[in-house]
C-alpha cells in the first residue's frame, strides 16, 4: 500500500496496448492480468516479467512464454554463392520454430554429414561449413530441410560456384629474351586458364596489341617476318575475380646491312652542287662516315652530311675542279659493316663553237663534200653523227675524222640523191651534251636533149612502131611519154625502154599492133632533180593499103536461087568495096544487095533469084 503499479514486460520491454497486449488490474482484489492475443513465435516468445512498484519499493517475477510453431525461415540461403578453390565457405539460414527444428542439409540431393553442421543459439542460425572446397567435391546445389512436431519447411537452393585462380603458362618462346634478324618469324604464345575464364591482354611497350589467334586457352601473337618496329617488351596479363598473373618476353630485332641503292659515279657541272648518296636498310641504324682521299668529311660550308630515313648523303657545294676524285663511304651498325667508293667528276658541258648550231649546205650529185663542226667541253666530248635522226656508221662513202681542237668532220664521197637530209653531230661528256645540225641539199644537172623527136612518123596499121629520143642529165632523167595530153602507161602493147649502162642515153617507146587510134601528137617529159623539159611533138599517122583478108569464092547456085559472095578486107583509111559482074559495077538497080561492116572489114554481096 499504496496499491502498487503493475508493469508487464516482454523480453525486458514494457508491453502496451499498442503492442496488442491487454493489461487488467483489479485494485480491490489485487488481481493483475495480461492477455496477449494471437501470439507469434517471433514476436512474443521469451521472458514475461510482472513488475510491482510503489513508494515503498518494487518487486518483480519473471515467467516464460513458450510459443509452439512450425519451422519458419526468416533468412534464406542466397541463390548463388562463389568461393575460391581451397577457401572455406559457410552457408547460413535463420529459422524460427518451437520446439527448435531439426535441420538436414543436402548437396545435390545427397545428405551432408552432420559433423559440418552447427547451430547458433543466439541468432537461431543454422550453419553448414565446407572446408577446402574444390570443383569436383563441392561445386553444386545446396539446400536444407527443417522439421519439428508442428511441421517442416525447405530452404531455397543455393548454387555454389568454385572459382580457380589464374594459371598462366608461357608456351613460346622458352626464354624471356629473344634475338631475331629482320625477316625471321616471331611467336609469343601462352595458355591462360582459370575459373572464371580470365581476361587476357597483350601489350607491347605498354600499348595494347591484338592477339593473332585465340583458340580455347591458347593465345598466340605471331609475326611472319619481323621488322625493326616489332622490337620491344611484350607482356601478357591474365586476370579474373580471384587472381592475376603476367609473363613477358623481350624481343630484340637486328638487321644486317642491306644496300638497296649503291654509291654511283656522279658528274657535276662546274659551280653546281653535287650529291653522293647511298640507301641502306639496317637495324640498329648504321653510322655512316664519308671520306675524300682518305680524309674524313664532316658538315662544313663545303660539305653537307645528311641522313633522311634510310638515305645517307654527302653534298659538295659549288663544285670546282679540285673536288674531282674518289669518294668513299663507310657504313657500320655494330653487327655488320661495308664500304663503297665512287668517282666524282666536275666538268663543263659541251658547247658548239659557232654563232649558230645549224646551217645549210648544197652539194652537186656525184661530187664529194664535207660537213664540219667544232665542240668544246671538260672533259673532251665524244661526238656521234646522225642522219635524219638515225645513227650514222662510217663506211666507204662516209668517213668521220676528229682533230685535237675538237673539230669533227663528216666526209661524203660521191654524193647521192639519197644523201639529202639533216646531219646531226651530237657531242656528249659526263655533264651534258650539245648538238649541231647541217641540212644537206643535193643539186642535180638539168636534163638536155641530144636527139629530139622526129616531127612526123608514118606507121602501118597492124605493125609495130618505135619513137626514140636521146637525153642526158645528172641524175639520169626519168621519161614520161604522152599522146596529146594523156600519159602513156606501159603495158604488153606499149613498151618503154630507158638506158641502163653508162654512155647510153637513148629512150624509146614501142607500140605493137598499131591501130588507127594510135594516131596523134606524141611527146615526152624529161625530168630529174635539176629540172624538167619537154620534147617537140611527133605527129604519127597510121595507113595501110587495101588487101583481102578473106577473098570471095566462086559460087554455083540453081536458077532463081540466091547467090551470096563474102569477103573480109583490111586497109586504112577503110577501103571502098566495089562489086562487079562481068566487069560491070553492080548497083541496087540491078537487084544486088551490097553490105559493108567497116569496123570488122566484112563485105557481102547478095544476088536474089539468079537468072
Amino acid at each position: 500500500y499504496p496499491i502498487p503499479k503493475v508493469i508487464w514486460l516482454l523480453n525486458g520491454k514494457p508491453l502496451t496496448p499498442k503492442d496488442g497486449a491487454q493489461v487488467e488490474m483489479n485494485a480491490p482484489t489485487g488481481d493483475a492480468k495480461l492477455t496477449i492475443p494471437k501470439v507469434d513465435l517471433q514476436q512474443h516468445a521469451g521472458s514475461v516479467t510482472c513488475r510491482l512498484e510503489n513508494v515503498h519499493g518494487n518487486q518483480e517475477e519473471t515467467v516464460h512464454l513458450n510459443v509452439l510453431a512450425a519451422p519458419l525461415i526468416t533468412t534464406q540461403l542466397p541463390k548463388q554463392e562463389e568461393t575460391v578453390s581451397g577457401k572455406d565457405v559457410t552457408f547460413r539460414v535463420v529459422v524460427r520454430g518451437s520446439p527448435r527444428p531439426d535441420a538436414e542439409w543436402f548437396f545435390n540431393d545427397t545428405p551432408v554429414a552432420p559433423e559440418n553442421v552447427s547451430f547458433d543459439e543466439e541468432k537461431s542460425e543454422y550453419q553448414l561449413l565446407l572446408k577446402d572446397p574444390t570443383v569436383t567435391t563441392s561445386e553444386g546445389s545446396y539446400r536444407v530441410v527443417f522439421k519439428n512436431e508442428l511441421g517442416e519447411t525447405e530452404s531455397a537452393p543455393c548454387v555454389l560456384t568454385i572459382l580457380e585462380p589464374v594459371k598462366l603458362t608461357k608456351v613460346a618462346p622458352t626464354t624471356d629474351l629473344i634475338d631475331l634478324k629482320v625477316g625471321e618469324p616471331f611467336e609469343f604464345s601462352v595458355d591462360a586458364d582459370g575459373k572464371e575464364a580470365p581476361k587476357v591482354q597483350l601489350t607491347k611497350d605498354g600499348k595494347e596489341v591484338k592477339f593473332t589467334s585465340v583458340e580455347g586457352i591458347r593465345h598466340v601473337y605471331s609475326v611472319p617476318e619481323v621488322k625493326p618496329e616489332h622490337q620491344g617488351v611484350y607482356k601478357v596479363t591474365a586476370k579474373n575475380k580471384t587472381s592475376a598473373e603476367e609473363t613477358n618476353v623481350t624481343l630484340h630485332v637486328t638487321a644486317p646491312l642491306n644496300i638497296t641503292q649503291s654509291l654511283t659515279e656522279q658528274n657535276v657541272l662546274l659551280g653546281q652542287n653535287g650529291t653522293l648518296q647511298i640507301t641502306c636498310d639496317a637495324f640498329p641504324v648504321p653510322k655512316v662516315t664519308w671520306f675524300f682521299n682518305d680524309t674524313e668529311l664532316k658538315t662544313s660550308p663545303k660539305h653537307k652530311v645528311e641522313v633522311k630515313q634510310n638515305v645517307f648523303s654527302l653534298t659538295v657545294n659549288k663544285c670546282d675542279h679540285p673536288d674531282t676524285g674518289i669518294y668513299r663511304v663507310l657504313v657500320d651498325n655494330g653487327i655488320d659493316h661495308t664500304e663503297q667508293t665512287a668517282k666524282f667528276n666536275v666538268g663543263v658541258k659541251p658547247k658548239v663553237e659557232a654563232p649558230k648550231p645549224a646551217n645549210d649546205q648544197t652539194c652537186t650529185i656525184g661530187q664529194d663534200t664535207q660537213i664540219s663542226w667544232k665542240f668544246s667541253g671538260i672533259e673532251k666530248p665524244h661526238v656521234t653523227w646522225f642522219f635524219n635522226g638515225q645513227p650514222l656508221e662510217a663506211n666507204e662513202r662516209f668517213q668521220i675524222t676528229e682533230t685535237e681542237d675538237g673539230t669533227t668532220t663528216l666526209s661524203i664521197h660521191k654524193a647521192q640523191l639519197a644523201d639529202k637530209g639533216t646531219y646531226t653531230a651530237k657531242a656528249t661528256n659526263p655533264v651534258g651534251e650539245a648538238e649541231a645540225k647541217t641540212t644537206l641539199n643535193i643539186a642535180g644537172i638539168k636534163p638536155t636533149l641530144t636527139n629530139d623527136l622526129d616531127a612526123t612518123l608514118q606507121a602501118t596499121k597492124g605493125e609495130s612502131m618505135t619513137i626514140k629520143l636521146s637525153a642526158i642529165g645528172t641524175p639520169r632523167p626519168d621519161i614520161i611519154w604522152m599522146r596529146g595530153n594523156d600519159d602513156l602507161v606501159p603495158s604488153d602493147r606499149i613498151q618503154v625502154h630507158a638506158p641502163i649502162e653508162d654512155g647510153d642515153d637513148t629512150y624509146t617507146i614501142t607500140i605493137l599492133n598499131v591501130q588507127p587510134e594510135d594516131q596523134g601528137d606524141y611527146s615526152a617529159k624529161v625530168t630529174n632533180v635539176g629540172g624538167t623539159l619537154k620534147t617537140k611533138k611527133c605527129k604519127v599517122t597510121v595507113t595501110k593499103s587495101p588487101e583481102f583478108v578473106n577473098k570471095p569464092t566462086t559460087q554455083e547456085v540453081k536458077q532463081s536461087e540466091t547467090a551470096v559472095f563474102e569477103a573480109k578486107v583490111d586497109g586504112y583509111p577503110i577501103p571502098k568495096v566495089i562489086w562487079l559482074l562481068n566487069g560491070k559495077p553492080l548497083t541496087p538497080k540491078d537487084g544486088a544487095q551490097v553490105e559493108m561492116n567497116a569496123p570488122t572489114g566484112d563485105a557481102k554481096l547478095t544476088i536474089p533469084k539468079v537468072d
